[in-house]
């Protein structure tokens, strides 16, 4: 079975039910094609999630994924999108890494 990290595990808020945070709404732009997409989710989301979520939607490798928000990297994909300040409604940049060709003789 799949271990979940700590971070997209939900909690019990005390009387039994699971505290995921707010829904939210995300738009993420795609520089390269101009493509955008809206996302839902939850602020207790980590930016890790969100990537997977972007890959399913053939915008690109999770692993390949550069994403910015407020003029900085969102480089930890164990941070929650709170913790990292993304509220609803906010828009997020997405750039994908170029791979480099292997070499040949």
């Amino acid at each position: 079975s799949k271990v979940i990290p700590k971070a997209e595990m939900a909690e019990e808020d005390g009387v039994g039910r699971l505290n995921m945070g707010g829904l939210i709404k995300i738009k993420v732009t795609d520089i390269t094609s101009a493509r955008e997409e809206l996302f839902d989710l939850y602020e207790r989301d980590t930016v890790g999630v969100l990537k997977r979520r972007i890959e399913s939607r053939g915008m690109g490798l999770a692993v390949d994924q550069r994403l910015a928000f407020a003029g900085r990297i969102l480089n930890d994909d164990e941070h929650t999108l709170a913790e990292d300040g993304v509220v609803g409604m906010c828009r997020i940049i997405l750039s994908m890494r170029r791979r480099e060709a292997p070499a040949t003789d």
